[in-house]
């Protein structure tokens, strides 16, 4: 997972955390979903980052790239601050 520092949460000041969760559809067991969430410890506010494959999940290489896109997200719309220029 790519490392980036998390701002404090804007709400509440608290400490954030970065998850990472691939779901499986029933219809579509191949093409899986990439959910990344970043959530205040404190207040549990939260922003997501999605990404989807198109591709088989076995070469492991697709699904990290993937994965680590949308943490990317993630983490720069939790990072984004009103005022501040966007990157």
């Amino acid at each position: 997972m790519p490392s980036q520092k998390l701002k404090p949460c804007p709400f509440c000041g608290g400490r954030a955390r970065a998850y990472l969760k691939i779901s499986l559809s029933a219809d579509e067991p191949e093409k899986p979903l990439i959910e990344a969430r970043v959530q205040c410890l404190g207040c549990t506010a939260q922003v997501f980052g999605l990404a989807s494959i198109g591709t088989p999940l076995s070469p492991f290489s697709v699904a990290d790239t993937a994965g680590n896109a949308a943490i990317l997200r993630a983490v720069a719309a939790w990072n984004r601050r009103a005022g501040e220029d966007k990157p």
